[in-house]
């Protein structure tokens, strides 16, 4: 069961507006990176360190890659900013 609650619908705006993988703006339907999303905003707390730290685990584990959490530090503090 996933539950979508403020935070997850903070994390979703900032994820897509981001599209790392450029899949929104290829085409990809609007629920691209729900999945992702839930488990960036199940997994992290509030501070901008640890939303980085989660966004790059979820990102390494859903598309392989393999990037440092420091380049998703600008999306955390994005995120971190309205929660």
């Amino acid at each position: 069961m996933i539950i979508l609650n403020d935070k997850f619908t903070i994390v979703k705006k900032y994820i897509d507006k981001h599209d790392y993988y450029s899949l929104l703006k290829h085409g990809a339907p609007d629920d691209e990176y729900l999945l992702e999303a839930v488990k960036i905003s199940n997994s992290s707390d509030c501070s901008a360190e640890q939303i980085a730290l989660a966004v790059a685990a979820v990102m390494q584990k859903y598309f392989g890659s393999n990037i440092s959490p420091e380049h998703y530090y600008e999306i955390a503090k994005e995120i971190k900013s309205e929660l």
